[in-house]
């Protein structure tokens, strides 16, 4: 059978009604090399014999095996999908059901009660770092079962931004602003621009040196709300589309993970934050990057701002994730007459 045949039966066979359930997302994980040998150095590194280990968000109970490999007396894994009980057959079939205990729950709601654990594992990391709420989640669960001096698998995050050009993505982008099939599609253009675009950028040109967003200890910080600003110094010439961020794990001491769209290959892909229309852009030209998150309240709110200063224009960009849909909103009716 084809791969591509194989994941169309994966995505479209779900365990559950909830979407976050279906196997082609952990399918993906699994098959991920990078990914899972370097947490498996990292665990088998931190993990001490007789170790108890919080694994978060446990998926299919893969970092928790490595955990166990290492000598772990018990596993705690939680995770607030179906999937839970996937992962607590392959830990009993893998002869470790003993030693593991599963709970389907979010771990930021649990009372955490008795001993309080030597490692968490916590792998809630997104093509940015931190789009799958790992601020949110991490915080009151380290506070609440992680023992004083104990570790976290990974132990810092680093955002990553730099200015590109892409001349794929820009083509594709271009029905946002014209007529095609004789209808004027423009009216997407405000949606288009406040939109965060996730794609594998490992065909895009740097316009200028990447440059660290913001670094996160995970044993120490408590923040769910970023706020902060690069200045760039263009170094080629190009067409300005956005600004592509990835992220930089250190999972433990001297052993890292990054999904940089230059080098080894992981299921991450990147995201870009547009700066509406492309501009041409010349060696010493300057582009301003203010990056703004808040993971408080119903839902996470993404804003990115700033200017471009080239010698013919200066272009200042404004978008959210809060104008993502700008157009009047229109009232839901329950009848229609016709004629």
């Amino acid at each position: 059978m084809a791969i591509d045949e194989l994941e169309y039966i994966l995505e479209m066979w779900p365990l559950s009604d909830n979407t976050e359930d279906h196997l082609s997302s952990h399918h993906l994980l699994l098959q991920d090399r990078v990914r899972n040998e370097t947490f498996r150095r990292a665990i088998r590194q931190v993990v001490r014999p007789g170790d108890l280990v919080l694994d978060i968000g446990a998926g299919t109970g893969i970092l928790s095996a490595f955990a166990l490999q290492a000598g772990a007396r018990h596993v705690y894994l939680v995770e607030s999908t179906d999937i839970i009980s996937c992962a607590g057959k392959i830990l009993k079939c893998s002869g470790w059901g003993r030693r593991a205990t599963l709970l389907r729950a979010e771990a930021e709601k649990i009372r955490y009660v008795g001993r309080k654990v030597d490692v968490i594992l916590i792998e809630l990391i997104g093509s940015f770092g931190i789009d799958e709420n790992i601020l949110d989640v991490l915080v009151p669960v380290r506070d609440r079962a992680l023992r004083e001096g104990g570790s976290i698998i990974p132990r810092r995050l680093r955002l990553m931004a730099a200015p590109i050009s892409h001349s794929g993505l820009e083509r594709a982008m271009r029905v946002y602003h014209e007529r095609r099939h004789g209808a004027d599609l423009s009216p997407l253009a405000p949606l288009a621009h406040n939109n965060i675009y996730l794609f594998s950028f490992r065909t895009a040109r740097f316009l200028a040196q990447p440059q660290k967003l913001i670094e996160l200890d995970l044993v120490t910080c408590r923040q769910n709300r970023l706020d902060k600003r690069l200045d760039f110094e263009i170094e080629r010439h190009g067409r300005l589309l956005g600004i592509v961020g990835w992220f930089e794990a250190d999972l433990c001491e001297g052993i890292s993970l990054s999904n940089h769209p230059h080098t080894n290959r992981t299921h991450w892909d990147q995201v870009m934050f547009p700066v509406g229309e492309p501009i041409p852009v010349c060696p010493g030209d300057a582009v301003s990057f203010r990056f703004r998150y808040s993971a408080a309240g119903a839902g996470d709110v993404w804003a990115w701002s700033g200017v471009v200063t080239t010698s013919d224009c200066r272009r200042v960009y404004r978008h959210s994730s809060q104008r993502r849909f700008p157009l009047r909103r229109v009232r839901t009716s329950t009848q229609l007459r016709i004629g």
